[in-house]
């Protein structure tokens, strides 16, 4: 930002100027001149001001002189330990064509550069230090008024949907949350309900006493607890502060079909009801929201999900959610959750470590990981802080509010109809969007394309995804109105002798961060969650770490030496901490929208209209068929690009014309027997630009995961060919040249490929790896959805 306008210069020299009327002459057009650029000076000013501080009262902008600020730095402490870099120009993507009162909030006079964000350094990873060679002074504006009128007039708006009563009794917090005296208030309480951050069970509502009394209370009572706030805050003080260089805040949801809001169109799912109840306050705050709705139908967290978190979700993601429960029911596949979040605290290339929520019902076993995850990553000194801001939706709190919306069954028809449109026909006898008087009925909007695919009895409707996503929208604006307000007090207190310099303040925050992220990036196997070993193995075929111990000792004690050096080389530290890139075919994705899979980054886009993608889509897999059937066999024996295919019916919805619904598909890449061999190159030019793949090329390992494509819980398609066929010869597989021998399962559909002499294939002087395919079986066919490389 720039600070006050220069001053005008001196008048024109009047010496030998003409006398009489030809010198009034002369100093009327001085004079007019003057009063021009004044004019237009003035004007500009308030249109710098209008289009870099989003709107702001510009009376109320302090300009400071601060001639140097902490700036974007990429020295690391210890490559070796680094995730990938990135030298990605990720472009800022515009809104959803449906969210119209977005495009209005965010245009491109607004935010002028979003379409052209820094590049982060292509050597290493890019970090935060107290390096002062910004040019630009900082500017801070008093902006804390200006937000909390927006975040006024959002409250305003949800009041008028829900009613002032229904307001009060679903989302605000009534009494204490604790009433320790030793537990400082700032750090756990929330206006807002449900989102908390992390702790122990008893956090919110054990009393103290009973035989547990004591214990209790201790555990209740260590700092360690409280800290999730205060870094959240933090990074968002860093995000506000450093919003000359870029104005996104990246917001990703990942999770499957109840989270992508299948019945529903786009803009009425949560994460799109969340951004468009709460852009204008980060507005007011200078910053434009992003909010990536990446769920996707029948999809796990790992292993694809989390081996691609940072292709799928981004490399510039602030905050993630996790809400897969429904896939993840079982205890046993909590590992999960644990592999997901870690990949995603590593995700972020841009300084910040991302926070994370919990949306979904977190069982006591997931507890348990998220547990690890905050006890993990404090260095050697077991710092009390380990810097990560773990937050989960409170379920108590969460069958609070369900139980605070009101019952139609226990009305009559015209108190029903004096009911706020949100939470009308929402609870019938006793069931969210069940029931009679017409809540079934009413549970998902069927003014537009009412024959949608989705409208299934397990996935939410629109005032469910609403009562989600402004719940999430009252978390993330009270956190940001906490960071804004932390901002103001500092450097724009009553008393100025105590005032903080802009520079100084992101100074300080920038060097906390990056000690936080030091001990991230830097962790040892002995300071990774404890159960990093028991999530991915050597010949994995349960997904049920309950069988870990006995498949470690069996294999060592009993197996051959061949076995055992095998499972001794499958680096488990690698496969959570390590350096990844991942060539997915699944949408959405970054990788897809930016070209990267394709090599083809001239060709972008996003989530739009099916039929309206400017990214590079593949090809139908009906006309990949005939393709195939009408080449020349002399054509089919030569080796050929390998195909990314997509799938019409059942996943591209066609009915709702220009109103976007479902964007979410299994795309995959496929080879079938007709082909012969068929060749893909991984990583191509594109990803190695974009994860800075040759920066780092000497730390992968050389590990290669395959990741089928999902298969209808377990019912594949007749002719599909996987992982055990492959094992009986049925296909083939070569890596540079090298015979892949056998394909083998080590957990959460990752298959792990190996050659005659073991696990870890070179790559080609170009770094590059050659895959190759065939497939034997007549009519048959592979289908691969992801390949990874460690």
């Amino acid at each position: 930002m720039r600070g006050e306008q220069e001053n005008r210069s001196d008048l024109p020299d009047t010496k030998g100027a003409p006398s009489g009327e030809s010198r009034l002459s002369s100093y009327l057009v001085v004079i007019g001149t003057i009063v021009m650029t004044v004019l237009i000076l003035t004007l500009h000013s308030v249109k710098y001001m209008e289009t870099s501080f989003g709107g702001w009262d510009t009376k109320s902008v302090s300009t400071i002189d601060i001639r140097t600020v902490g700036s974007i730095s990429t020295t690391t402490t210890n490559p070796k330990e680094q995730f990938t870099a990135s030298n990605s120009n990720l472009r800022a993507k515009g809104r959803d064509e449906n969210n119209s009162n977005n495009e209005e909030a965010f245009s491109e006079e607004e935010f002028p550069d979003t379409k052209n964000e820094k590049q982060t350094d292509e050597d290493t990873i890019t970090k935060m230090t107290n390096d002062t060679t910004k040019k630009e002074p900082l500017v801070v504006p008093k902006m804390l008024d200006s937000v909390l009128d927006a975040h006024g007039a959002m409250i305003q708006k949800l009041r008028k949907e829900y009613g002032d009563e229904y307001f009060e009794k679903i989302f605000r917090r009534s009494g204490e949350e604790s009433k320790d005296d030793d537990l400082t208030p700032e750090k756990i309480k929330m206006e807002y309900l449900p989102i908390r951050p992390f702790g122990p069970k008893d956090l919110y509502h054990t009393n103290h006493w009973g035989k547990d009394a004591q214990k209790a209370y201790e555990t209740k009572t260590q700092p360690r607890y409280y800290h999730s706030i205060v870094n959240l805050r933090r990074k968002m003080m860093i995000k506000i502060l450093t919003a000359q260089d870029t104005t996104k805040y990246v917001w990703a949801t990942g999770g499957h079909s109840a989270a992508a809001g299948h019945g529903n169109l786009f803009h009425e799912t949560y994460t799109k009801v969340m951004e468009a109840t709460c852009s204008e306050v980060f507005q007011a705050a200078g910053l434009r929201l992003e909010a990536r709705n990446y769920g996707m139908s029948a999809t796990s967290s790992a292993a694809e999900m989390s081996m691609c978190f940072r292709e799928v979700y981004g490399d510039d993601v602030d905050i993630f959610s996790w809400d897969f429960a429904m896939l993840e029911a079982r205890d046993y596949l909590a590992g999960r959750l644990l592999h997901y979040v870690t990949r995603g605290l590593l995700s972020n290339q841009h300084g910040v470590v991302p926070a994370f929520v919990g949306l979904q019902e977190v069982s006591s076993a997931r507890k348990k990981m998220l547990e690890e995850l905050h006890t993990a990553f404090r260095g050697d000194d077991d710092e009390e802080n380990n810097g990560l801001a773990l937050f989960l939706r409170d379920e108590d709190y969460w069958k609070m509010m369900k139980n605070a919306i009101p019952d139609n069954a226990d009305l009559s028809t015209d108190e029903i109809n004096q009911l706020p449109e949100f939470v009308k026909h929402f609870k019938c006898d006793g069931a969210i969007e069940k029931g009679s008087p017409f809540c079934e009925d009413y549970k998902y909007s069927n003014e537009i394309c009412p024959e949608r695919k989705g409208k299934a009895s397990w996935h939410p409707g629109w005032k469910y995804n609403a009562m989600v996503g402004n719940s999430m929208a009252l978390f993330l604006t009270e956190m940001l109105v906490g960071a804004v307000r932390q901002i103001e007090e500092t450097i724009h207190s009553d008393d100025s002798d105590n005032n903080v310099s802009p520079e100084e303040l992101l100074s300080n925050l920038m060097e906390e961060e990056n000690s936080h992220r030091d001990r991230l990036f830097g962790a040892q196997a002995s300071q990774l969650p404890t159960s990093f070993q028991k999530v991915y193995w050597y010949n994995n075929t349960s997904d049920d770490w309950k069988f870990y111990d006995e498949a470690e000792r069996q294999g060592l004690d009993t197996g051959s030496e061949d076995f055992k050096a095998r499972w001794s080389v499958l680096d488990r530290k690698a496969l959570f901490h390590g350096p990844s890139i991942c060539h997915t075919a699944r949408l959405p994705s970054q990788t897809r929208f930016f070209g990267h899979l394709t090599n083809q980054p001239e060709m972008t886009g996003e989530q739009v209209v099916f039929g309206k993608e400017t990214y590079f889509t593949g090809i139908e897999e009906k006309e990949y068929h005939k393709m195939n059937k009408a080449l020349p066999a002399e054509d089919l024996i030569k080796p050929h690009d390998m195909q990314l295919v997509w799938v019409k019916e059942k996943e591209r919805e066609e009915t709702c014309g220009d109103v976007l619904a479902k964007p979410d598909y299994h795309d995959y890449f496929m080879t079938e027997e007709y082909e012969g061999w068929t060749t893909l190159e991984f990583p191509n030019k594109a990803e190695q630009d974009a994860y800075g793949y040759h920066q780092h090329k000497d730390e992968y390992k050389g590990i290669l995961v395959m990741i089928p494509r999902f298969c209808g819980f377990g019912k594949c398609e007749e002719g599909f060919l996987g992982v055990d066929e492959y094992n009986e010869g049925k296909w083939n597989m070569k890596v540079n040249g090298r015979s892949v021998t056998a394909m083998t399962k080590i957990g959460h559909e990752a298959i792990l490929l190996e050659h005659s002499d073991g696990i870890r294939f070179d790559p080609n002087g170009e770094g590059v790896y050659r895959l190759e395919f065939r497939v034997n079986e007549h009519e048959n066919f592979i289908k691969i959805s992801a390949f990874v490389l460690y």
